[in-house]
């Protein structure tokens, strides 16, 4: 995989989503009281990030069945992703709250697999420069709005 620069900044972006991720599981926990700002940071920035997404998984579908169940599938954990993560922050128990909270650690390693390991690899051989500098510019648009 050459790596473009699309695929790049998706894969930065699972990086930081991760971190951001485990510090808010950490403040959600010990209730600190920056917890609604980290959650707040994380849910907006995983929806830029999947609008990002949404738009490179716009331009392209793959006539493979298998990648189109992938995608599909990537597809629904990006709301799964969300929904889960404001289960998390409306739960109270402490119990509760830490099975939900490995439920969605579970879901992202997955998710970020699944987009690492099989859609971008895809995306990395289809995409040419042109079209890479294009689906960069529509992507910016999502950075500018936040």
């Amino acid at each position: 995989m050459t790596e473009n620069k699309i695929i790049a900044h998706f894969i930065e972006d699972h990086k930081y989503y991760q971190n951001l991720f485990e510090n808010y599981a950490k403040a959600k926990l010990r209730s600190a009281p920056n917890t609604t700002d980290v959650y707040n940071d994380l849910r907006n920035s995983i929806k830029r990030h999947s609008n990002q997404e949404e738009v490179l998984y716009s331009k392209f579908e793959p006539k493979d069945d298998e990648l189109l169940k992938i995608l599909d599938e990537v597809r629904q954990e990006h709301r799964k992703i969300t929904n889960l993560l404001d289960d998390t922050f409306e739960e109270e128990d402490e119990t509760e709250l830490k099975v939900i909270l490995e439920k969605l650690r579970k879901l992202l390693t997955k998710h970020i697999n699944s987009e690492e390991k099989k859609l971008y690899p895809y995306f990395d051989d289809v995409l040419s420069k042109k079209c890479s500098d294009e689906i960069i510019d529509d992507i910016d648009m999502y950075d500018q709005i936040d």
